[in-house]
């Protein structure tokens, strides 16, 4: 898990608004993303407070 697969996902969920609508559409979205690595961090040092 990444920005590259938050990056993907957002392609994916574009293309499919313009397969349903129109060439220029896209999706209303808002993303927030993560520092995985500090989620990582967490998830093996068993702290998530």
């Amino acid at each position: 898990m990444s920005w590259v697969s938050t990056r993907d996902y957002y392609e994916q969920i574009n293309r499919g608004v313009r397969r349903r609508t129109s060439p220029m559409a896209s999706a209303p979205l808002l993303i927030e993303s993560l520092d995985f690595e500090q989620l990582w961090g967490s998830a093996s040092d068993e702290d998530w407070d």
